[in-house]
């Protein structure tokens, strides 16, 4: 992560440990079906290890892409937001078909060790869409933050990333985003202020 700061969106799912989640336990499950943990697939296909992770990052960095991805939210209630997850092809790509998904995310948890970040708290299918070139499609979800994220509003981040329709490995990612509180929102605006009483009250959005 502190190697690729803008180019690698890395989620951490847990098992069997109290931070698990309903969209973990299907991935790790229906998708990938490996029978062991704990491992690291780049790009929903490519499992990697210790002391390859930057070559197999590398390899799938130099795969061109004409999908786009974009994240903002506004404000439901002092504890949630609508996130909106923005899908384009660029005009000079091809119509693409694409399964959605996206991610309440909690960084440093557990906080027993200091390798455990961006952990998924929430993980959501947003569904299947298809895209044509020069075109964009909007999708949306609610997502309500628990106590532990709101005492840490510093570290709640939100991430997204679009992929091959397929039901099992190999797939093929084709475009993630990761943006970190606070989070823009719809119409380039961002929340200002702050969460000093543990909630999304008294925030503003301003626009840039």
């Amino acid at each position: 992560m502190q190697a690729n700061p803008d180019t690698l969106v890395a989620l951490y799912l847990h098992r069997s440990d109290g931070f698990e989640t309903d969209w973990g336990d299907w991935r790790k499950s229906v998708f990938y079906h490996y029978g062991y943990i704990p491992y690291t697939v780049i790009d929903a296909f490519l499992v990697s290890s210790t002391g390859m992770f930057q070559t197999h990052i590398d390899q799938r960095l130099a795969v061109s892409t004409d999908v786009t991805l974009s994240l903002g939210a506004t404000e439901i209630d002092p504890t949630s937001v609508l996130v909106t997850a923005e899908i384009c092809v660029e005009p000079t790509g091809v119509t693409t078909t694409m399964k959605a998904h996206l991610f309440n995310i909690l960084d440093y948890l557990p906080t027993t060790a200091v390798w455990y970040r961006n952990c998924v708290r929430e993980g959501f299918q947003l569904g299947t869409v298809t895209v044509a070139p020069g075109t964009c499609v909007g999708l949306q979800q609610a997502i309500v933050f628990d106590a532990t994220s709101l005492a840490r509003p510093d570290d709640i981040k939100i991430a997204a990333f679009v992929e091959a329709p397929v039901e099992v490995t190999p797939g093929e990612v084709y475009q993630a985003e990761i943006v970190a509180w606070p989070i823009p929102a719809s119409g380039h605006m961002v929340f200002r202020n702050g969460l000093e009483d543990g909630t999304l009250g008294g925030w503003s959005a301003v626009q840039n």
